[in-house]
């Protein structure tokens, strides 16, 4: 067979793409066997797939001038029986697949590199194979699937893979703490930067803009030149009287801002965004850049309070999008859009499911709906949705409980909702825009809001509220988020995602599906924030995904269970505890223990310096705990839970250092911050914080306590082995506690507790006690 056929084939289906991607501003090489480009000859200088050491010849090498750092290598085959070997490696000289391989192994030495085998000569039916091959990785992996796609869909394919994307974030990131700075040097005020960048960004999406602004004369000229820019494509949106109005107000400032009228200041600027933030648009087509802008110059101007938004992070926008399963039919609606997160987050992943359907993609753009009440915040709105080309001549200036802004929006017939709520406002509650949101969508229609943690929760506030969502709505499920979602907002609120489904009243005895999805893989590195550093979140994230829609129930993950208005909605108050590592906990107890004693007699002056053999926990050799046929118990039926008397430090540093340690919701040193001559509670005690995570420690000796500090008294007859037994078991029952969950008395009460029984189902103090006694440490216990 002549593999000059399938060549042509290829060939034909790469230039065509190539042309596309030429019309929309893109920069692609194809080369054909022999590359031009110094990197590509270097890896594949001795890549002769016969193994002779002379220079690797694939078929054809693409390359794009946006990724400098990712290839495309391609190789061919006419006969469809060559297409790959029984191993897929072992004769490169032979099949396309083991040969396109080979290549990709040469060229991941300093490449990200999507390594495609073509076999056969009719174009409707040829056998494709795709498989990543990144930068120093021994290892390849398949993907994309046996259909030979587009350039621009492999270029999109690598530009929104989790790790382009961080590193690109990584970047920009970077580029945005200079550019703050130099803008703050200037003059120009933290809530005017970002709409300095969006209005930069909205005039370069002008070709005639992008090809012209160096020619000006004046920065004057080109300021003129950015507001024609804009003001054309107010007109072609047909834009609203009433934002149009607020567009103008805030852009108002560039007739004003004297620094950028400075020298080269201005031309400057549009030269770098082109450069680097409207190039990473182009590569990073759905993502909240604007939001994130905003964000990262404001949390620097010593002005929090003004933030305006709080930026959902793209991971859980996305995830969020897929746990209501989006398809490109839907209708998605935002009551409380900020700069549009969700709704470009909605976007994408109705994009990539209409698979290059052109109407179908017309009719995603007139699909998506926003409200937003902030005046700046609505003009980066509406300059984010037209960025991404889609949606922006429905986004209302305005408030969503507006009648006349509902019966808007209901016209629009929207079938999905999709909200983060501002939290803590002094007019409104956050359930309150959840039931705002789902009075504008259709029957059946489905919902995910993020909310803090207490919404959730039995709290007095809110209970008339939660009544009337399960007597209009439906709550499928609620998810617990990471502590620290927020934190690059600067924001520590705990926060959670109902799920619900519109205008369906919640049926008695209905399962809600509650997940614990507190790890999501990502780190805080500076000066990025939260970043997924190991590339673990797509794991996780399916992980996530596939147990809601099996509503599967999984240890220490998710249980099905069904609530009402006067339950707690969420996973920490109903999932079972994991005592698997038992016995190291209690071995870790019985160490800090003994750490803590050594500490006083330190503090008595009886001991100069403390040696303590400590073996690595890991190291030792533990009983097998077996929880299974434990019996459980309430908390509250085992101890008397009260608090206890609060003394301020102040007052003991003028009281003096003692013997008696001043006992704090600190989760080290046995929560001990300092001896003092001074207490108020007797010892042989529990304590709990009910500020913080909920840690528990035993406190042998007379304590005195800050407040949020509770006490368990025990209701039997407690030993300090036993004691720390049951210390190690209610800390691992900590993960039912945070900032948004604390550790309150009742929640404390009705907490259930595992602990092992007799025959008689009551509990077994005696085997408790001889199984700490045999291990590590126990004898350092008094």
């Amino acid at each position: 067979m002549n593999e000059r056929v399938t060549e042509g084939i290829v060939r034909e289906k790469l230039n065509t793409s190539k042309a596309a991607m030429l019309d929309e501003g893109y920069h692609v090489d194809i080369y054909e066997q022999i590359p031009r480009d110094r990197r590509i000859k270097a890896c594949l200088a001795s890549a002769s797939k016969k193994g002779t050491g002379k220079s690797g010849r694939p078929e054809f090498i693409v390359v794009f001038r946006e990724r400098p750092n990712f290839v495309i290598v391609i190789e061919c085959k006419s006969d469809m029986s060559k297409h790959e070997s029984s191993n897929g490696t072992s004769e490169p000289a032979k099949y396309s697949v083991d040969g396109v391989r080979h290549y990709a192994q040469y060229l991941s030495q300093k490449f990200d590199v999507l390594a495609i085998a073509v076999s056969g000569i009719d174009s409707n039916r040829l056998r494709i194979s795709h498989f990543w091959r990144f930068l120093g990785e021994e290892e390849d992996q398949q993907c994309f699937g046996a259909e030979l796609l587009s350039l621009k869909d492999y270029f999109s394919g690598y530009s929104n893979l989790d790790r382009v994307l961080n590193q690109d974030l990584e970047i920009l990131k970077k580029y945005f703490l200079g550019l703050n700075d130099r803008l703050r040097v200037l003059k120009i005020q933290a809530s005017e930067r970002s709409l300095l960048i969006s209005a930069i960004m909205m005039a370069l999406q002008e070709g005639s803009f992008r090809n012209s602004y160096k020619l000006q004369p004046t920065p004057k000229a080109l300021i003129t030149q950015i507001k024609q820019s804009l003001n054309t494509f107010m007109d072609q949106g047909n834009t609203s009287i009433e934002l149009r109005e607020c567009m103008d107000k805030n852009y108002m400032f560039l007739d004003v801002q004297q620094k950028l009228l400075q020298d080269r200041v201005l031309f400057n600027l549009v030269s770098e965004v082109d450069e680097k933030v409207d190039s990473f648009e182009k590569t990073q087509q759905y993502h909240d850049l604007l939001g994130q802008m905003y964000v990262e110059f404001l949390k620097y101007s010593n002005n929090d309070a003004g933030l305006g938004i709080v930026l959902t992070p793209p991971h859980i926008t996305e995830i969020s999008v897929d746990f209501l399963d989006v398809h490109p039919k839907d209708r998605i609606y935002d009551n409380c859009a900020g700069t549009g997160g969700f709704l470009v987050a909605a976007l994408k992943r109705m994009f990539e499911r209409a698979r290059g359907d052109q109407m179908l993609e017309q009719e995603i753009r007139r699909s998506i709906f926003g409200v937003e009440i902030q005046p700046n915040i609505a003009t980066l709105l509406w300059a984010n949705m037209f960025i991404h080309g889609d949606g922006k001549n429905n986004m209302i200036f305005g408030d969503c409980f507006d009648d006349a802004v509902i019966e808007q929006v209901k016209q629009k017939t929207p079938t999905v909702g999709l909200l983060n709520p501002p939290f803590s406002t002094k007019d409104r509650h956050e359930i309150e825009f959840v039931l705002n949101n789902l009075s504008a969508l259709t029957p059946k229609a489905r919902c995910a809001a993020i909310l803090p943690m207490n919404c959730v929760l039995n709290e007095q506030g809110n209970k008339h509220l939660r009544d009337e969502l399960l007597e209009k709505h439906t709550l499928e499920a609620v998810i617990s988020l990471p502590d620290e979602v927020f934190v690059d907002s600067k924001v520590n609120t705990v926060v959670c995602l109902i799920i619900l489904t519109a205008h369906v009243p919640h049926p008695n005895g209905k399962k809600t599906w509650f997940g614990y999805c507190k790890e999501d893989g990502f780190i805080k590195q500076k000066p990025f924030g939260r970043i997924d550093a190991d590339r673990v979140w797509p794991t996780i994230r399916n992980h996530w995904l596939t147990s809601y829609k099996n509503r599967e129930s999984q240890n220490n993950f998710s249980i099905m269970r069904e609530v009402s208005a006067r339950d707690e909605w969420c996973a920490e108050a109903y999932l079972d505890s994991d005592y698997t590592d038992l016995g190291k906990q209690c071995v870790t107890e019985l160490k800090l223990y003994v750490l803590h004693r050594v500490s006083r007699l330190i503090n008595l002056g009886k001991v100069n310096i403390p040696e303590l053999s400590v073996s690595p926990t890991e190291n030792i050799s533990l009983p097998h705990v077996d929880s299974a046929s434990w019996g459980t118990f309430l908390l509250g039926d085992l101890f008397t839970i009260t608090g206890s008397q609060t003394t301020p430090k102040k007052k003991l540093e003028k009281i003096g250092r003692g013997n008696y340690p001043y006992v704090t919701c600190r989760a080290t040193d046995n929560a001990t911050s300092g001896w003092y001559d001074y207490w108020t509670e007797e010892g042989g005690i529990i304590v709990v914080d009910s500020a913080v995570v909920g840690h528990a420690s035993y406190q042998p000796y007379c304590f005195s306590a800050s407040d949020h500090v509770e006490k368990l008294l025990p209701k039997f007859q407690m030993s300090p082995l036993s004691a720390l037994f049951f210390v190690s078991v209610q800390n691992m029952n900590k993960f039912r506690y945070s900032y948004g969950r604390k550790a309150s008395q009742e929640r404390l009460r009705q907490q259930p507790i595992s602990l092992p029984i007799d025959n008689n189902g009551d509990i077994d103090y005696l085997l408790i006690e001889s199984f700490m006694k045999s291990l590590p440490y126990s004898e350092g216990v008094e």
